[in-house]
């Protein structure tokens, strides 16, 4: 079971999108929530382990530079 929290914030996503997120759950029968939460967390993800990718390229050339 997947636990979730409930925050006071709210993501906002255009109509567009919204409707995409409805389409995909027709087409998969799943959840368009399921979905978006895990899209986000699947790009968020990304971002974060090339941010790290970026600092670690970063340290390693300022050692190489040292």
């Amino acid at each position: 079971m997947t636990h979730t929290k409930t925050i006071v914030a709210q993501i906002t996503i255009s109509d567009a999108t919204y409707a995409k997120l409805l389409r995909v759950g027709e087409i998969t029968q799943q959840d368009p929530q399921a979905w978006a939460d895990a899209i986000l967390a699947q790009s968020a993800g990304e971002v974060i382990k090339a941010e790290g990718a970026a600092r670690h390229a970063r340290r390693s050339a300022i050692q190489l530079t040292d």
